[in-house]
């Protein structure tokens, strides 16, 4: 079984066509910024919240709090298969296509998980924290991209090191950090493969709104290259309230 964590704290018209489209198959769970009015969001996204909400701010360890509180929730599921998404993303594919190829490569941790520091990927000497290396001499840091879908067994991994995090809290961008160092230094380093999600190029450190015109050229061809490699991927992001609509009416009405 494939289930779904989710970071949200805007765009509540595209959170639940987001959260429409995956839950008609899979388990979908979400978190919603505290600081944002749950009332904002459909009924829909506020059956789908977990009991816990944190205060996120933006490159804070809130972020992989959040997440690992999602993960915990999931975990006791059952489930085969966590896909962390952001509350604006959308699926490039069906929900079908998105089954199979969690079956294909039911073993694979797709995250994007790079050596630190790397030129190539934007990550300097400065995303290492002190600490980490004082703590931590024999692990070798990684960073990568937020947005990953990893086995219940790398996810069990990742929730049993929790009593880390402070050696981990002061990087640049924690979430870009934590979860990729922790397998990037585990027996599941060897099955570590692309993330399945699309991203838009940033537009001041930010992924800019996909286009309509843009979205429907990715699903004809969900193989992308990016300072990560080549890949296939099943998700895009980022979109808003805006294009939400139209966005679900060209995935529903043209899945592949």
């Amino acid at each position: 079984m494939v289930s779904f964590i989710v970071l949200a704290h805007s765009n509540p018209k595209h959170l639940h066509n987001l959260v429409l489209t995956l839950s008609t198959d899979f388990p979908v769970h979400v978190h919603i910024d505290h600081k944002v009015p749950i009332s904002k969001f459909s009924r829909l996204c506020q059956s789908k919240q977990i009991p816990a909400r944190y205060v996120v701010e933006w490159g804070t360890f809130d972020v992989v709090k959040a997440t690992l509180e999602l993960m915990k929730y999931v975990v006791r599921d059952g489930t085969e298969r966590i896909v962390l998404l952001s509350g604006t993303d959308f699926p490039a594919c069906s929900n079908n296509t998105i089954r199979t190829y969690f079956k294909r490569n039911k073993d694979s941790e797709c995250i994007n998980c790079v050596p630190l520091p790397s030129s190539s990927c934007g990550k300097s000497e400065a995303w290492i924290p002190k600490e980490f290396r004082e703590f931590f001499p024999e692990m070798v840091p990684y960073g990568g991209s937020q947005w990953w879908a990893i086995t219940k067994d790398a996810a069990k991994y990742i929730l049993s090191k929790y009593e880390l995090k402070h050696e981990f809290m002061h990087c640049e961008i924690p979430d870009e950090f934590y979860f990729h160092t922790l397998l990037g230094n585990s027996k599941f380093a060897t099955n570590i493969i692309g993330n399945v999600t699309y991203r838009a190029k940033e537009i001041k450190r930010k992924p800019k709104v996909l286009t309509i015109k843009e979205y429907k050229r990715l699903k004809e061809r969900r193989i992308i290259q990016d300072r990560y490699g080549i890949r296939e991927v099943l998700f895009a992001r980022k979109f808003d309230d805006l294009i939400t609509d139209e966005a679900y009416d060209c995935l529903h009405n043209f899945s592949s």
